[in-house]
Protein backbone atom coordinates (compact mmCIF):
# COMPACT_ATOMS: atom_id res chain seq x y z
CA UNK A 1 0.00 0.00 0.00
CA UNK A 2 1.26 3.19 -0.68
CA UNK A 3 0.21 6.96 -0.40
CA UNK A 4 -0.76 8.90 -3.45
CA UNK A 5 -1.55 12.85 -4.08
CA UNK A 6 -4.82 12.78 -6.23
CA UNK A 7 -3.44 14.82 -9.67
CA UNK A 8 -6.91 16.83 -9.52
CA UNK A 9 -7.96 17.56 -6.44
CA UNK A 10 -4.60 17.14 -4.22
CA UNK A 11 -6.32 14.92 -2.14
CA UNK A 12 -3.95 12.07 -0.39
CA UNK A 13 -5.01 8.66 -1.01
CA UNK A 14 -4.26 5.43 0.07
CA UNK A 15 -4.34 2.31 -2.80
CA UNK A 16 -4.96 -0.54 -2.37
CA UNK A 17 -5.81 -1.90 -5.60
CA UNK A 18 -3.77 -2.86 -8.83
CA UNK A 19 -4.53 -0.44 -10.91
CA UNK A 20 -2.99 2.54 -12.87
CA UNK A 21 -3.81 5.18 -10.03
CA UNK A 22 -3.17 8.98 -10.41
CA UNK A 23 -6.37 10.15 -9.08
CA UNK A 24 -8.33 9.57 -5.78
CA UNK A 25 -11.94 8.72 -7.27
CA UNK A 26 -14.10 8.27 -10.17
CA UNK A 27 -15.40 11.83 -9.97
CA UNK A 28 -11.62 13.28 -10.47
CA UNK A 29 -10.78 10.63 -13.09
CA UNK A 30 -14.03 12.37 -14.97
CA UNK A 31 -13.16 15.43 -14.34
CA UNK A 32 -8.81 15.15 -15.42
CA UNK A 33 -10.37 12.92 -18.33
CA UNK A 34 -12.52 15.45 -19.54
CA UNK A 35 -10.17 18.57 -18.69
CA UNK A 36 -7.97 17.98 -21.30
CA UNK A 37 -10.89 17.49 -24.33
CA UNK A 38 -8.80 13.93 -25.20
CA UNK A 39 -11.82 11.74 -23.68
CA UNK A 40 -15.23 11.86 -23.49
CA UNK A 41 -18.16 9.92 -22.34
CA UNK A 42 -18.84 6.97 -24.67
CA UNK A 43 -15.83 8.16 -26.84
CA UNK A 44 -12.65 6.34 -26.30
CA UNK A 45 -10.03 8.05 -25.32
CA UNK A 46 -7.02 9.28 -27.23
CA UNK A 47 -3.59 7.30 -28.32
CA UNK A 48 -1.87 9.91 -26.50
CA UNK A 49 -3.76 10.13 -23.23
CA UNK A 50 -3.30 6.33 -23.22
CA UNK A 51 0.71 6.43 -23.43
CA UNK A 52 0.82 8.83 -20.77
CA UNK A 53 -1.44 7.36 -18.66
CA UNK A 54 0.61 4.03 -18.77
CA UNK A 55 3.89 5.79 -18.54
CA UNK A 56 2.75 7.51 -14.99
CA UNK A 57 2.05 4.50 -13.87
CA UNK A 58 5.18 1.99 -15.07
CA UNK A 59 7.05 4.76 -13.48
CA UNK A 60 4.97 5.77 -10.19
CA UNK A 61 3.13 2.57 -8.83
CA UNK A 62 4.66 -0.28 -8.12
CA UNK A 63 1.62 -1.99 -7.75
CA UNK A 64 1.53 -1.93 -12.05
CA UNK A 65 3.00 -4.88 -13.84
CA UNK A 66 5.79 -3.27 -15.45
CA UNK A 67 6.77 -1.23 -12.57
CA UNK A 68 9.68 -3.44 -12.13
CA UNK A 69 11.47 -2.42 -15.82
CA UNK A 70 10.87 0.99 -14.97
CA UNK A 71 9.86 3.05 -11.70
CA UNK A 72 11.81 -0.06 -9.77
CA UNK A 73 15.05 0.97 -11.87
CA UNK A 74 14.88 4.26 -11.22
CA UNK A 75 13.03 5.48 -14.33
CA UNK A 76 11.28 8.75 -13.61
CA UNK A 77 8.40 11.18 -15.43
CA UNK A 78 9.59 14.83 -15.41
CA UNK A 79 7.60 16.84 -12.49
CA UNK A 80 5.97 19.03 -15.86
CA UNK A 81 5.05 15.55 -17.40
CA UNK A 82 2.49 14.83 -14.42
CA UNK A 83 0.23 17.14 -16.51
CA UNK A 84 -1.27 15.41 -19.46
CA UNK A 85 -1.69 19.16 -21.16
CA UNK A 86 1.99 19.74 -20.27
CA UNK A 87 3.03 16.31 -22.46
CA UNK A 88 0.26 16.76 -24.98
CA UNK A 89 2.13 20.16 -25.81
CA UNK A 90 5.68 18.72 -25.62
CA UNK A 91 4.88 15.60 -27.56
CA UNK A 92 1.83 15.95 -29.67
CA UNK A 93 -0.81 13.44 -30.59
CA UNK A 94 0.40 10.34 -31.68
CA UNK A 95 -0.37 8.73 -35.07
CA UNK A 96 -1.79 5.21 -35.59
CA UNK A 97 0.92 2.42 -34.95
CA UNK A 98 2.85 4.74 -32.97
CA UNK A 99 3.88 3.83 -29.21
CA UNK A 100 6.14 6.31 -26.66
CA UNK A 101 10.28 5.78 -26.75
CA UNK A 102 12.75 6.85 -24.44
CA UNK A 103 15.06 7.92 -26.99
CA UNK A 104 18.31 8.93 -27.38
CA UNK A 105 19.20 7.20 -23.62
CA UNK A 106 16.94 4.27 -23.38
CA UNK A 107 18.03 4.42 -19.72
CA UNK A 108 17.08 7.47 -18.96
CA UNK A 109 13.57 9.56 -17.45
CA UNK A 110 10.33 10.23 -20.20
CA UNK A 111 11.11 13.76 -20.29
CA UNK A 112 11.29 16.43 -23.47
CA UNK A 113 14.65 15.92 -25.72
CA UNK A 114 14.36 11.82 -24.43
CA UNK A 115 11.27 10.62 -25.99
CA UNK A 116 9.81 10.64 -29.34
CA UNK A 117 6.78 8.07 -30.84
CA UNK A 118 8.23 5.68 -32.32
CA UNK A 119 7.23 2.26 -34.22
CA UNK A 120 7.17 -1.37 -32.81
CA UNK A 121 10.49 -2.15 -35.22
CA UNK A 122 12.06 1.52 -34.05
CA UNK A 123 11.33 0.24 -30.49
CA UNK A 124 12.26 -3.18 -30.70
CA UNK A 125 15.74 -1.90 -31.88
CA UNK A 126 16.13 0.89 -28.87
CA UNK A 127 15.53 -2.48 -26.49
CA UNK A 128 17.72 -2.43 -23.45
CA UNK A 129 18.74 -6.06 -24.04
CA UNK A 130 19.76 -5.75 -27.83
CA UNK A 131 23.32 -6.62 -28.51
CA UNK A 132 24.86 -3.94 -30.26
CA UNK A 133 27.61 -5.33 -33.28
CA UNK A 134 30.26 -2.41 -34.47
CA UNK A 135 31.46 -3.48 -38.01
CA UNK A 136 33.96 -1.01 -40.29
CA UNK A 137 32.79 1.63 -37.75
CA UNK A 138 28.87 1.12 -37.81
CA UNK A 139 27.30 0.53 -34.97
CA UNK A 140 23.69 -1.66 -35.43
CA UNK A 141 21.51 -4.24 -33.52
CA UNK A 142 21.82 -7.66 -34.90
CA UNK A 143 18.20 -7.00 -36.75
CA UNK A 144 19.39 -4.23 -38.49
CA UNK A 145 22.66 -5.43 -39.74
CA UNK A 146 20.08 -8.67 -41.06
CA UNK A 147 17.92 -6.04 -42.74
CA UNK A 148 20.77 -4.00 -44.38
CA UNK A 149 22.38 -7.13 -45.84
CA UNK A 150 18.81 -8.62 -47.01
CA UNK A 151 19.14 -11.85 -44.70
CA UNK A 152 17.18 -13.32 -41.94
CA UNK A 153 18.22 -12.23 -38.61
CA UNK A 154 18.27 -15.87 -37.40
CA UNK A 155 20.63 -16.61 -39.71
CA UNK A 156 23.00 -13.62 -38.81
CA UNK A 157 22.38 -14.42 -35.09
CA UNK A 158 23.60 -18.07 -35.26
CA UNK A 159 26.31 -16.68 -37.52
CA UNK A 160 27.49 -14.57 -34.65
CA UNK A 161 26.47 -16.30 -31.19
CA UNK A 162 25.79 -20.26 -32.33
CA UNK A 163 28.44 -21.09 -35.17
CA UNK A 164 30.86 -18.48 -33.85
CA UNK A 165 32.13 -17.29 -37.18
CA UNK A 166 34.48 -14.04 -37.37
CA UNK A 167 32.61 -11.12 -37.54
CA UNK A 168 33.53 -10.26 -40.85
CA UNK A 169 32.33 -13.59 -42.40
CA UNK A 170 29.09 -13.32 -40.40
CA UNK A 171 28.42 -9.51 -42.23
CA UNK A 172 30.12 -10.70 -45.59
CA UNK A 173 29.29 -14.14 -46.84
CA UNK A 174 26.18 -13.98 -48.32
CA UNK A 175 23.85 -16.56 -47.30
CA UNK A 176 22.73 -19.06 -49.20
CA UNK A 177 19.43 -21.38 -49.40
CA UNK A 178 19.62 -24.31 -51.56
CA UNK A 179 23.42 -24.71 -50.86
CA UNK A 180 23.30 -23.89 -47.05
CA UNK A 181 23.54 -27.57 -45.78
CA UNK A 182 26.50 -28.09 -47.76
CA UNK A 183 28.39 -25.60 -45.71
CA UNK A 184 29.40 -23.22 -49.21
CA UNK A 185 30.02 -19.79 -48.63
CA UNK A 186 29.47 -16.85 -50.84
CA UNK A 187 31.46 -13.38 -50.44
CA UNK A 188 29.02 -10.57 -50.61
CA UNK A 189 31.75 -8.37 -51.23
CA UNK A 190 32.41 -9.27 -54.85
CA UNK A 191 34.57 -12.42 -54.26
CA UNK A 192 31.79 -14.91 -55.62
CA UNK A 193 28.48 -14.66 -57.55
Amino acid sequence: MKQFVCKVCGANFEDYSYENRVVCSRECRTKLLTRHGCARRCQPTSPAYRAWYSMIGRCENPHTKYYGYYGGRGIKVCERWHHFQNFLADMGETKSGLTLDRFPNKNGNYAPGNCRWATRKEQANNRKDNVLVTFNGTTQTVSQWASSLGMSHNTLKHRIFSAHWPLKDALTIRASRSHAHLGLKRRINGNGN
